[in-house]
């Protein structure tokens, strides 16, 4: 009967190192996953950042230099002003 109880003992502390063991190896493997993930994340930024933005950085510096040299006409400014009145043109209009 005691062989029986040891042997019991014997096969529980081996379940539970065995579930220690799978419990490490799953988290060595979620640790993994993540890393690569990350990585891959990363991977992907900088391929859109170079691929797509870098290239028109310097247009879009050039465009907006560009369209501040131009000077506004007078009817076109006009036109936003009645568009997009101020808040002082709002005010002023309502008070009338």
């Amino acid at each position: 009967m005691c062989v029986g109880i040891g042997l019991e003992y014997f096969k529980g502390y081996r379940e539970w190192r065995r579930s220690i063991s799978n419990r490490r190896a799953n988290e060595l493997a979620e640790i993994n996953t993540a890393t690569v993930a990350l990585r891959y994340n990363a991977e992907l930024f900088t391929h859109f950042a170079l691929q797509n933005v870098l290239p028109h950085y310097d247009d879009s510096h050039a465009a907006l230099k560009a369209s501040e040299s131009i000077e506004p006409l007078e009817a076109d400014w006009k036109f936003l002003q009645r568009c997009w009145p101020t808040e002082e043109a709002r005010s002023s209009s309502g008070n009338a």
